[in-house]
């Protein structure tokens, strides 16, 4: 073992020597890119579905006290 010289161009890549890692990497960037798509349309569709809630009493929404009825009922007593 001591007599053994080590030969650094022995570490260097050779072009498309690992096409196996290369394709698993793809496929990961692949995953998380339509991940990051799929949560982008949940976010999209939540916004989309409470903005009348939104435009019409935003900030009631939020510090409305609590009642029975859906149409004056906030969210406060939920956060509290």
């Amino acid at each position: 073992m001591r007599g053994e010289s080590f030969d650094p161009t022995a570490l260097r890549r050779q072009p498309g020597a690992d096409r196996a890692g290369q394709s698993f990497y793809g496929l990961i960037l692949l995953a998380v890119i339509v991940a990051f798509a799929l949560v982008g349309a949940v976010i999209w569709d939540v916004l989309q579905g409470s903005y009348d809630i939104m435009s019409e009493r935003a900030w009631s929404f939020l510090t409305s006290p609590f009642s029975f009825d859906p149409e004056v009922a906030g969210v406060s007593q939920g956060i509290r």
